[in-house]
């Protein structure tokens, strides 16, 4: 059964599958030509705990300096979101995607705390960004969807100036922590097996067993004990309809609706995990949202 939301909750999108407002430019038209400052992509590398993190900064057309977007992804990484990446690009933004550590080519050993690790270390270096990167730090917005979405909530929340955040069925591991230890071993052999196959050729330096044990200890990574933190800032929370418990961040939600002034946009869509039927409306979602924050392009 279905609770009414907190009136505490600033502004709630009604999506659906069948209710949509006008489309983004910027999801099916291409920026003005600009010779003099083209919209390119840079490969660059971000350091974190000693390790050398791959990652790429999508530069907007136009001269200038822009406002930045980091988006984080899931795990293993599957699904990287680069065409949100190239949406939020066309729509004027700075956008930079990465690897965490011991993931796709990025050096280290993959560990989930060592990825917030990795994203926290990214934003302190945006804060004080090259020349030739062209983004703004005063304006930096955090985007994460699944593991990322947890990735994203605890950067931003431990990152003072972060303009706001978007979060995209965002995976609550207390959540998974609490349900795992009611498992049989049985089960959790399954588990560690299931993992370990998500991590074959995308991840290094850890295994199936490794990563089960560090969910089971995972109490310290409640997505809902950043809600205090989180309120500070607009957070844009997306869930989807055909997805698990431990990513439709009830508790989230339902905290930041208890704190006076906390700014929460949230939508269910009628999807999957990946939003995989509803990427235009995902991107719009995003969009829309981003374009309503202070200094967001014109």
């Amino acid at each position: 059964m279905k609770r009414a939301l907190p009136a505490a909750i600033a502004a709630i999108l009604l999506l659906s599958s069948a209710a949509n407002t006008a489309t983004p430019g910027a999801i099916f038209r291409d920026p003005p030509a600009d010779k003099a400052h083209p919209a390119t992509v840079d490969s660059v590398e971000f350091a974190s705990g000693g390790s050398a993190l791959a990652a790429q900064i999508f530069h907007a057309a136009g001269g200038g300096i822009h406002p930045v977007a980091l988006i984080c992804h899931g795990f293993p990484g599957n699904e990287q979101n680069l065409d949100l990446a190239r949406a939020l690009q066309r729509a004027g933004w700075a956008v930079v995607t990465f690897h965490y550590r011991g993931s796709w080519g990025s050096e280290g050993a993959f560990t989930f705390r060592g990825g917030v690790a990795d994203a926290k270390a990214i934003l302190a270096r945006l804060k004080t960004p090259k020349p030739e990167w062209g983004i703004d730090p005063s304006r930096l917005i955090v985007i994460g969807h699944s593991y990322g979405g947890y990735v994203a909530a605890r950067a931003a929340a431990d990152t003072p100036g972060v303009t706001g955040v978007a979060l995209i069925a965002p995976w609550d591991m207390a959540d998974t922590a609490r349900s795992t230890a009611k498992m049989t071993e049985k089960q959790k052999h399954g588990m560690e097996a299931d993992l370990a196959g998500e991590a074959k050729a995308r991840l290094a330096g850890t295994s199936g067993a490794a990563m089960v044990k560090e969910i089971l200890g995972a109490a310290d990574l409640d997505l809902t004990l950043l809600a205090p933190a989180l309120a500070r800032m607009p957070v844009l929370l997306l869930t989807a309809s055909r997805d698990t418990p431990d990513d439709q961040a009830a508790g989230l939600q339902a905290a930041l609706g208890k704190i006076p002034g906390a700014h929460l946009s949230a939508a269910r869509m009628e999807t999957d995990h990946g939003f995989d039927d509803r990427r235009i409306a995902l991107e719009s979602a995003i969009l829309d949202w981003a374009a309503g924050l202070p200094g967001a392009p014109r």
